[in-house]
């Protein structure tokens, strides 16, 4: 299941996290908003453009990962750019926010 990080708050995110395993998603893929996510559709880019709005998305996708990974195998995806702006240690607090 896909879901768009920073969309919601960290309340919010664990709740919708929590229902959606306990509907039998078996695995959950995280998104990290970009401003041009013109690879997406229309509705993944107006949730990233929602999630950018209520700014510090690094920050929330790692705790959106970190609880995701809690309960079922999870990735990250993303466009090359906000990892580039982040920094290198992007992948190493990616990483550690699954363990």
């Amino acid at each position: 299941m896909f879901v768009p990080a920073g969309l919601h708050t960290a309340t919010e995110a664990r709740r919708h996290l929590d229902a959606l395993a306990r509907a039998g998603c078996g695995l959950f893929e995280v998104g990290l908003a970009h401003h041009t996510a013109f690879l997406d559709g229309p509705v993944i880019q107006t949730a990233y453009r929602r999630a950018l709005q209520n700014r510090n998305v690094i920050d929330r996708t790692l705790r959106a990962v970190e609880h995701a990974a809690s309960l079922r195998p999870t990735v990250v995806m993303t466009y090359w750019e906000p990892v580039n702006r982040h920094g290198p240690d992007y992948a190493k607090e990616v990483q550690m926010s699954q363990v």
